[in-house]
C-alpha cells in the first residue's frame, strides 16, 4: 500500500496528551506503544507491554517530512475502548486479519493475530480509496475494536 492510514473512529478511547514525549524516532500513528518508567516518555510496545496507541498530528513548529514522531517530540496515546481503521503497514507480515480474529501486540509496536497481550479484535474490512495515480486505488483496511487498560 502507498499510503499508511489511520483513523479512530467514533472518538473512541481516552487521550494522554502533550505531556508524553517520544523515546526514539520510530513512533509513528497507529502503532502501539508503552510508557517508559518515567511515565513521561513513550516508546514502542513489546509482545509483552501495550500501554495504548500513538495517535494525532505532528507537534513541530517546522513544518514534518515524515510521519514518524522525532525523538522527543510530544505525542497523544489513545487507550481504553474504541474503532479504529487501520491499512495492513501496522500488522506484522503486511496481512490484514480476518473478521473475528483477535488481535495481539507484537514487537516494534505492530498488531498481529497470534500473541500473548490482547488489544482488540477485527470487526471487518472496509474499502478505502487510496488518493495516488490521479483516480486513486481501491484496498481495505482492517477495521478494528481495541480494548487497552494500560
Amino acid at each position: 500500500m502507498a499510503n499508511q492510514v489511520v483513523a479512530n473512529l467514533i472518538a473512541g478511547g481516552q487521550r494522554m496528551g502533550k505531556e508524553i514525549k517520544t523515546s526514539g524516532a520510530t513512533i509513528q500513528p497507529g502503532k502501539l506503544i508503552k510508557l517508559d518508567s518515567s511515565g513521561s516518555t513513550a516508546s514502542l510496545a513489546t509482545v509483552s507491554t501495550v500501554s495504548g496507541i500513538a495517535y494525532g498530528h505532528r507537534y513541530s513548529i517546522y513544518r514534518p517530512t515524515s510521519v514518524v514522531f522525532a525523538d522527543a517530540e510530544p505525542l497523544t496515546m489513545v487507550w481504553g475502548e474504541g474503532e479504529m481503521l487501520l491499512s495492513s503497514d501496522f500488522f506484522v507480515g503486511g496481512s490484514l486479519p480476518a473478521i473475528a480474529d483477535k488481535l495481539y501486540a507484537q514487537a516494534s509496536g505492530l498488531w498481529g493475530m497470534q500473541g500473548s497481550t490482547k488489544v482488540g479484535d477485527c470487526l471487518g474490512l472496509r474499502p478505502y480509496t487510496d488518493p495516488q495515480g490521479g483516480t486513486g486505488l481501491t484496498v481495505s483496511l482492517a477495521h478494528v475494536r481495541f480494548s487497552i487498560q494500560p
